[in-house]
């Protein structure tokens, strides 16, 4: 599972010159937390969220200076990458103690991941995803040839992974299902471990 599994998209965000009173607005009808804020070539310069607001609204009537959201706004140009696993999606909300995070390709907000879509992930239940990885992998190939299980999110497969591609294609298949950490796929026919991939989850407070 990456960041681009769970994220949301397209991205609602604000740009430095909205007003506060808009952005206020904003949050209350759509019920968000925050939103990225861009500037005039569409790039991330910080987040606006509720704390934010609420302080410059408690400033508009004696700072007429704090009336946009770039003067309220959080600074922030670093984000996400479409493909950050869990522990690093978790350890970036836990230390800004953000509850929504952007994720940027080329600079440009792309998604954004909360703490809930993060925690929803994690929390599947194992039937589901188990469910889901079957779907994925019959697409590729007979099913069959593989034997699948997932517990805690870390999700082993053994089976016939002769070919050469089969590592490669299977272990990105089962990567992006929302809800797994780590992939180890066992070669029966070798032996051999051929291919390991590890997210991990992190939990929030």
């Amino acid at each position: 599972m990456r960041a681009q599994d769970i994220m949301t998209t397209p991205v609602v965000t604000v740009t430095q010159d909205t007003s506060i009173h808009a952005a206020t607005a904003l949050l209350a009808r759509r019920g968000f937390t925050s939103v990225p804020v861009l500037d005039k070539d569409e790039r991330l310069v910080g987040m606006v969220g509720e704390r934010e607001l609420m302080r410059a609204q408690a400033s508009l009537s004696t700072s007429p200076v704090v009336s946009t959201v770039e003067s309220a706004m959080r600074r922030q140009s670093t984000g996400l990458s479409p493909w950050s696993p869990p522990a690093e999606m978790a350890a970036m909300m836990a230390d800004d103690g953000a509850r929504s995070v952007p994720v940027l390709q080329d600079a440009h907000v792309v998604g954004i991941v909360t703490r809930r879509d993060l925690l929803k992930a994690l929390a599947r239940d194992e039937q589901e995803i188990l469910g889901d990885i079957r779907d994925r992998l019959a697409c590729y190939a007979q099913a069959e040839r593989w034997v699948v299980e997932v517990r805690d999110g870390k999700v082993s497969v053994e089976g016939d992974i002769s070919d050469v591609e089969d590592p490669v294609v299977v272990a990105g298949l089962i990567d992006s299902v929302p809800g797994v950490t780590g992939v180890s796929l066992v070669n029966t026919v070798s032996g051999s471990l051929e291919n390991t991939k590890t997210g991990g989850g992190l939990p929030l407070d």
